[in-house]
C-alpha cells in the first residue's frame, strides 16, 4: 500500500509540477525548414518585455513587444507585435534570451491563446527547431540551412552557420517557391 501511495503522489507531481518536462518534441530543422512552415518570419527589435511572471522564485517576461522591422514571409502591417514564449509548460522559448534592444530573424506563429492574454493577433515562437536567429552588423549566426551537418557516432551535430542577411532573405524566398 505504502508503494501504491508514492508512486501515485510521484505520477501527480510530475504531471502538475512547475518543473514537469511538459515540453516534448523531436527537433524539426534548420531555420529555413521551420521558416517553411511559419504564419510569419520577419527581422524584429525587441522593444520592451511585458506579462512578468514567477518562476524558481525569478521574476522572468512572457512576452514582449517587438518592431516589425522586415517581413520575409507572410504578411504583416503592424509596425509593433506581441510574442509570447514560455510559460513553463510550452514547447517555446523562455523570453528573457530575446534581450531588449537586440535584433532577431524570428519564425512565428499565430497566436494559440494558450497563456492567459494571448490574442489571436499576437505571435509564438516554437522551440523545437531553429526558429530564431540573433542579427548583429548585417549578419545572422544559427542552424540555418539542411545538410550542413557533423555526424558524430550515433547522433547528428548541426553546424552553425553565418550569412548576411540579403542571402537569408533569398534562402527564405527560394524554399518558400519550393
Amino acid at each position: 500500500m505504502k508503494t501504491l501511495i508514492l508512486l501515485l503522489f510521484g505520477l501527480l507531481n510530475a504531471v502538475y509540477s512547475p518543473i514537469s518536462p511538459n515540453c516534448s518534441c523531436d527537433w524539426e530543422g534548420p531555420f529555413i525548414e521551420m521558416a517553411k512552415e511559419s504564419d510569419l518570419v520577419a527581422r524584429i527589435k525587441v522593444l520592451d518585455h511585458q506579462e512578468m511572471m514567477e518562476i524558481y522564485e525569478d521574476s522572468i517576461p512572457n512576452a514582449m513587444i517587438v518592431e516589425v522591422m522586415e517581413v520575409y514571409r507572410g504578411t504583416e502591417q503592424r509596425k509593433e507585435v506581441k510574442i509570447w514564449g514560455d510559460n513553463g509548460f510550452l514547447c517555446r522559448p523562455y523570453i528573457n534570451i530575446f534581450p531588449i534592444g537586440s535584433e532577431w530573424i524570428l519564425s512565428l506563429q499565430k497566436g494559440e491563446q494558450s497563456i492567459e492574454g494571448e490574442a489571436e493577433d499576437d505571435y509564438s515562437i516554437y522551440i523545437c527547431g531553429e526558429s530564431g536567429l540573433h542579427a548583429v552588423d548585417g549578419q545572422v549566426k544559427g542552424i540555418i540551412f539542411p545538410g550542413n551537418v557533423d555526424k558524430l557516432g550515433d547522433g547528428i551535430t548541426y553546424k552553425t552557420q553565418e550569412i548576411s542577411l540579403s542571402k537569408l532573405k533569398e534562402g527564405i524566398e527560394s524554399s518558400s517557391s519550393n
